[in-house]
């Protein structure tokens, strides 16, 4: 399948999974030829575990041995790496010496941050984007939608920084939370809404929707029900229902967890100032 640059005798779809593993500790898993999404749903996904031997087992399940006519997505939150994906390669950080890969239209360049979180991050004027946690990179060989291959075109080890070190490139490059501007620019939502999604990018938007439904408080019903209209009438072609349902269940799941944990925490320091009131001078502890 085309040119594998640096990725040495791979016959089969698991070889290149394997190679991505062992050489960069990239999870890997097959997603459809000339597609940017996963054979796997989401849900199944995100539902998989946690462990290492998790995700390894994932790899093998979704990673078709018998041929090499896939494309090959690269799960950011479980392979710890934040990818900066820039739809001009002009626009890339030319100093910046790390795992890349040239993409039919731009460049992704690969990070490990390893004192703190990343969260994802665009600007909309150079059209660069922030994949960290939740996000996919599709690696080579595979093919853009127009048949042209990703490349790569950098096989140095993925450069390892510091939050610090992250916040510095993230000013240059003028990036801003999508969490803000979800929450900012109420004309994101209808426009993201009313453009639809191609195909390749129907899921990620699906999620986005999702998320900002769900923070305003909507239920999973109303939520379902809304993007199912969406998806009937502004996507060609439409995602599956199934697909809509699963999107919908996992980020409606995420919020309910996120919640939980807050109240938690809540408790904890309520609890924690009740004991301090009781006990000012801490002779009981």
């Amino acid at each position: 399948m085309g040119n594998f640059g640096s990725i040495p005798n791979a016959k089969r779809a698991i070889d290149v999974a394997a190679w991505y593993w062992e050489t960069y500790q990239l999870v890997v898993v097959s997603a459809g030829l000339g597609k940017k999404m996963p054979l796997t749903a989401w849900g199944d996904i995100e539902n998989y575990g946690e462990s290492i031997a998790d995700w390894n087992l994932l790899t093998l399940a979704t990673t078709h041995d018998d041929t090499l006519e896939h494309n090959y997505a690269c799960l950011t939150g479980p392979s710890g790496v934040t990818v900066i994906d820039y739809d001009d390669k002009e626009t890339a950080l030319a100093d910046l010496d790390t795992f890349t890969v040239d993409t039919p239209r731009g460049r992704h360049q690969y990070l490990r941050v390893t004192d703190g979180e990343v969260h994802n991050s665009v600007n909309r004027d150079l059209k660069i984007d922030v994949r960290s946690e939740g996000g996919i990179a599709i690696l080579p060989p595979s093919h853009g939608a127009n048949g042209t291959l990703y490349r790569l075109t950098n096989d140095a080890p993925i450069k390892d920084i510091t939050l610090a070190d992250w916040l510095v490139i993230k000013e240059s490059l003028g990036l801003h939370n999508t969490e803000s501007l979800v929450k900012n620019e109420v004309g994101w939502f209808t426009d993201s809404f009313l453009r639809g999604a191609e195909e390749g990018e129907r899921n990620n938007t699906c999620a986005k929707l999702a998320g900002y439904l769900v923070a305003g408080n909507l239920s999973y019903g109303d939520v379902e029900a809304i993007l199912s209209m969406w998806n009937g009438v502004y996507n060609i072609p439409p995602l599956p229902d199934k697909e809509i349902e699963r999107t919908v269940r996992s980020i409606c799941n995420k919020h309910e967890r996120e919640k939980e944990k807050n109240v938690q925490t809540n408790t904890f320091e309520h609890e924690d100032l009740k004991r301090a009131k009781a006990d000012p001078d801490n002779r009981f502890a």
